[in-house]
Order: C-alpha cells, then structure tokens, then sequence
C-alpha cells in the first residue's frame, strides 16, 4: 500500500471590479473630457485593465479620460480586471449618458424697411421636444413660440439689435446680435408762394420745398 505525500492546492480570489456612477453630461460643447473611476476590492495586485467602449474605445488604463467627449461617446463601457494571479474579475459597467449643446442660431432678415412697413426675422426650427423660441429687442423680450418674429406696422424705434434664445432638450443656446435697421420716411413741405396780381403772363413762379427725415439723394 502506497500513500502520496500531502498536496496544498491554494484557490485564489477573483478581482472584483466597480465602476463609479458616471453624471449625466447633458449639453456638452466638445470641449469637456470625462473620467470613469474603478475601485477594485479583492485579487491579487498588480491589475491589468480592458476597458471597451463605443466609437470602438478601449483602455488599459484603472480610470481612463475620454477625451473632448459628444454624444457619440454615449453607450455603455465594460471593464474586466485580470490580477497578478491570472484570475480575471466578472465584466461590470457602466452607462454614459451624453448630449450635445445645440447649435446657435443665425438670424436672417427680409431686410431693411421703411417705417410702416413690415419685417420679419428668423432662424431655422430646431427639432426635438418642447422647444421654444424667445426674442429679445435690445435685451427686452418682443415674444416668444415661433422661430420667426413679425413686425408690422415697423416704426423707427424699432431699429436696434435682436436676438432670441432657443431652448430645447434641456440645453439652451442665444444667436448673436442682429442689426435691423427701419428707415423713417422723408416730410416733405412746399414753400409759400406769394400772390400774383394783375399777371400778363410773362411771370414765372419758383416752386421749392423742404424735405427732412429719409435718406438723400
């Protein structure tokens, strides 16, 4: 009878990976870069890391930054941890929610106008839920609903500088300053003409007049 010698087979622990809960990066203009931080709880260090992600992005860093992120970098990223012993944790992740700012508004004119006349500014619809347009006359708000603004009849104090703000999604962006210029009309008056008496028709009359307000020539 033959006994073998004692044998110490030693198990290891997996890692164990957690991921931060990520803020939700809501109107990002593509200037912000974003940091998803790891905490590892059990195994073995040194850890080797293998992050994947959208926009096929990967890592072997613990807390890697994405650099310059838009909605494109939005999605779901795994983590799996493999520690010095060769044992590889569970795959664990995380959701990234991201939005992008809207665009700013351009605003376009149906052109300079004489008083009484009408005009008309506006900017391209934006699409998306609850969206609403807000218009602003040198800083004071005209109206809001619509991506255009009606005036008419137009008066000369109406001449200055408008913009709107269009709010959408939860993110809100305003147009740069637009000049809208009304032009007053011309007065004119004639002058008086003295009375011709007793005319025999060799006379001539001078007619003048004055003309203020409008634009010369």
């Amino acid at each position: 009878e033959a006994t073998s010698q004692n044998f110490d087979l030693e198990i290891y622990e997996s890692p164990i990976a957690t991921i931060d809960p990520v803020q939700i990066q809501n109107c990002v203009i593509g200037t912000e870069n974003l940091t998803i931080q790891t905490n590892i709880i059990s195994g073995e260090s040194p850890y080797q890391y293998a992050w994947s992600g959208p926009n096929s992005f990967s890592s072997v860093i613990d807390e890697p930054t994405i650099f310059s992120i838009n909605s494109s970098d939005a999605g779901t990223y795994t983590l799996m941890v493999t520690d010095d012993n060769g044992c590889i944790s569970n795959p664990v992740s995380v959701e990234v929610e991201i939005s992008d700012a809207l665009p700013i508004p351009i605003i376009s004119s149906t052109g300079h106008v004489c008083e009484g006349g009408e005009f008309m500014l506006s900017i391209d619809p934006y699409s998306g839920n609850n969206v609403n347009y807000e218009w602003f006359f040198e800083g004071n708000f005209v109206e809001s609903g619509s991506p255009e603004l009606i005036i008419e009849p137009a008066s000369v104090a109406m001449t200055g500088n408008y913009t709107v703000k269009v709010t959408a999604q939860g993110c809100e962006t305003t147009s740069a300053l637009f000049h809208q210029v009304v032009y007053p009309n011309p007065e004119a008056s004639i002058n008086n003409i003295p009375a011709l008496l007793c005319t025999d028709g060799t006379q001539t009359i001078n007619l003048s007049a004055n003309v203020s307000n409008g634009q010369a020539p």
